[in-house]
């Protein structure tokens, strides 16, 4: 669990967290034009020490209104080039996320991050 000291008078402490962004990049072969309504699922996984069940993350989606919640477990959604900003994760915790059954014409070509 990170620690976070502000101030010259005294201390401060704070719980330190982290976030985590996942954009969604599709490509496809000269002529083919994707689907820009084609929605591909995300499932969300938090591994760590001390980590609560049944704590919830908000998390933001680039072209959308609102704050959402997601749990440990939960899935989220992404079209092209949209990016998911989860925040509040616990400092030292570190993540999983696994794209789940791709629509139909999509292939999976490449996963970059390194889930820490």
């Amino acid at each position: 669990m990170g620690v976070l000291y502000l101030g010259n008078n005294g201390k401060l402490t704070m719980n330190a967290t982290g976030s985590l962004k996942v954009t969604k990049v599709v490509t496809a072969d000269v002529g083919l034009t994707p689907n820009p309504n084609a929605e591909f699922t995300m499932k969300f996984e938090l591994a760590g020490e001390g980590l609560d069940p049944n704590a919830t993350y908000n998390y933001t989606v680039t072209g959308t209104e609102g704050t959402q919640t997601i749990k440990n477990g939960g899935t989220f959604t992404l079209k092209k080039d949209q990016t998911a900003e989860i925040v509040g994760l616990p400092a030292g915790s570190t993540y999983t996320i696994t794209e789940e059954s791709l629509p139909t014409g999509y292939t999976q070509t490449s996963i970059t991050g390194d889930g820490t």
